[in-house]
């Protein structure tokens, strides 16, 4: 029985309630299933995504008793769902499935096989007898984001579009959250004006069950979009571009503290548990404010991070929006290329420096101040590149922290006397 929710649904308590022809249904199957028949041979089976709207007469025993939970498949499962599928279908050498289940959590059994017969028909409409792995990207990008539509946008619009994405990338790459897999600025049907792609190699590690460390990460992910554009075109030109990411920012901030209780140890494990269950008492308001307080100071944290971390690497930023510019698109070969070489110059600082920001609980997050007068009387310290190497049009930038000690500040009129002596040295490496 397919869909057994519409033919067994709940019997309401009023004699008038629901309908007619719902109740002969599901009085026609507990007629049929009521277990004094010698019909030894036959097994009745149901399949429903609703199983809380079912009749209990239906689930007694003799009659649905037994429950099969089917989850989603993991990624060894994927990858044998998509060998099924995927014969008679001729593939190209260049496709491996088992990249393909990799990129594909969360995908049922039939959404792989809508992926396949997608890419079979982007294949067909290109008159090719094969499968080949732009095809195959291409359907999973149709699946994901939407269709691919021609782009009419201006040089200023690309060139927000650039950086935003440039950001989210670069951010994932620095903070070790995920390889990007593809970068595109070409928008999409369902309004999205370009996406980044990650190749979801860390899903493996932590299996499903994220640490408060990567949901950290993800955090700065998602902030790096909006910190590019403040980087490269001012915090008072900044679009709306960032809205969804925005929103995701606050309902993982606010997941952090009222659900998983990740707050540390100012309000403990049990602060929003319950607001949906009659038996926890709700949450008191003051305790409510002070949770929105400090989900605000982690996402104030992540947002330190992200800038320090894009500021000291401008010139990855500022490569990639390039080739996003000149090419719409760039794969994951690039990213690493990109990355690659940056790594090999003067200007790397992996995770934004040696120097980090602490929050004490119960203590105001520290704030970004617009210009250098604004903190007066506070060291200005950081790993910050020089002037040629800062985004331009950037408004000054002091972080809040402990002054460094004698040799770190030695370090740095070393770095800063090296780089106004010798600004050929990273064309040279």
């Amino acid at each position: 029985i397919e869909e057994a929710a519409p033919r067994g649904p709940r019997r309401e308590a009023s004699p008038s309630g629901g309908s007619q022809e719902a109740a002969r249904t599901l009085n026609q199957l507990l007629t049929e299933m009521d277990g004094f028949t010698s019909d030894a041979g036959v097994v009745v089976m149901a399949a429903t995504n609703r199983a809380d709207v079912l009749d209990p007469a239906l689930l007694r025993a003799g009659r649905f008793d037994r429950r099969v939970p089917i989850q989603m498949p993991n990624l060894s499962e994927r990858e044998n769902i998509l060998k099924v599928h995927a014969k008679g279908k001729r593939l190209a050498s260049s496709v491996n499935l088992g990249t393909l289940a990799r990129q594909t959590t969360g995908f049922s059994g039939a959404e792989l096989a809508t992926l396949v017969n997608e890419a079979a028909i982007g294949a067909a409409c290109g008159n090719r007898t094969l499968i080949s792995q732009a095809d195959v990207d291409a359907a999973l990008e149709k699946m994901q984001i939407g269709l691919r539509r021609p782009s009419h946008a201006n040089n200023r619009t690309r060139a927000y579009v650039a950086f935003h994405e440039a950001g989210h990338a670069c951010a994932s790459l620095l903070t070790g959250y995920d390889n990007v897999s593809k970068v595109t600025i070409l928008p999409r049907s369902n309004g999205v004006g370009g996406f980044t792609s990650f190749a979801n190699t860390a899903a493996d590690e932590h299996g499903g069950l994220p640490t408060r460390e990567r949901l950290l990460q993800e955090l700065v992910v998602l902030l790096g979009g909006r910190v590019a554009e403040e980087l490269r075109f001012g915090r008072s030109k900044v679009t709306v571009g960032a809205s969804d990411d925005l929103q995701r920012v606050r309902k993982l901030a606010f997941e952090m503290v009222n659900k998983y209780g990740m707050a540390e140890d100012e309000f403990g494990l049990l602060l929003g548990a319950g607001r949906d269950m009659d038996y926890w008492n709700p949450v008191p308001d003051d305790v409510g404010r002070r949770a929105a307080r400090y989900a605000e100071r982690i996402v104030q944290r992540a947002y330190v991070r992200c800038r320090r971390l894009l500021r000291t690497n401008w010139r990855l930023v500022n490569a990639m929006a390039d080739s996003l510019l000149e090419q719409e698109t760039i794969g994951q070969e690039q990213v690493q290329m990109l990355l690659d070489n940056h790594r090999r110059s003067w200007w790397f600082w992996p995770q934004g420096g040696r120097t980090s920001v602490t929050i004490v609980p119960g203590m105001p997050a520290p704030a970004l101040p617009a210009a250098p007068g604004a903190a007066a009387g506070l060291p200005r310290v950081g790993r910050l590149p020089p002037t040629g190497a800062a985004p331009p049009g950037a408004e000054p930038m002091v972080d809040v922290r402990p002054a460094p000690g004698p040799s770190m500040r030695l370090l740095g009129r070393a770095r800063r006397f090296l780089a106004r002596l010798l600004p050929w040295i990273d064309g040279a490496q």
